[in-house]
């Protein structure tokens, strides 16, 4: 998982604060380029579906965990592994230069996962310009 991210990096732009439609523009840009090359497997274990916008300023990353069912996890497990990829993708948004372009308009995102049956599995959200 630890390439997980990458592909969430070919598309962003570091300029500085601009106007919510600006803003709803360039995502709805980014994801659109981002979803003419998905469905596409990131690492061994994960895969990119489809990235899109809901209320012009959340960005929502869809992945599928290729190699896992849910059944095959207890509650703790799943919360371990949201837990994990959580801080793991938080501490990427915080420190990349890459990401000040969202940092700084304060674009919220969501991170959804299921299994590979398409079982939800864990999301979690966060707000770049507050990390």
């Amino acid at each position: 998982m630890k390439n997980i991210l990458i592909i969430t990096l070919i598309f962003t732009q570091p300029i500085l604060s601009q106007s919510s439609n600006r803003v709803a523009s360039v995502l709805k840009e980014e994801s659109d380029a981002l979803n003419e090359m998905l469905p596409m497997e990131i690492d061994e274990e994960t895969r990119l579906d489809i990235t899109y916008l809901i209320n012009d300023d959340t960005f929502i990353y869809a992945y599928t965990l290729i190699n896992y069912d849910k059944q095959d996890f207890k509650e703790p497990d799943i919360r371990a592994m949201t837990l994990f990829m959580e801080k793991t993708i938080t501490d990427m948004w915080r420190t990349d230069p890459e990401f000040v372009y969202y940092r700084i308009n304060k674009v919220n995102l969501i991170y959804k996962y299921k299994d590979k049956y398409g079982m939800h599995l864990f999301e979690f959200s966060f707000n770049a310009g507050q990390l």
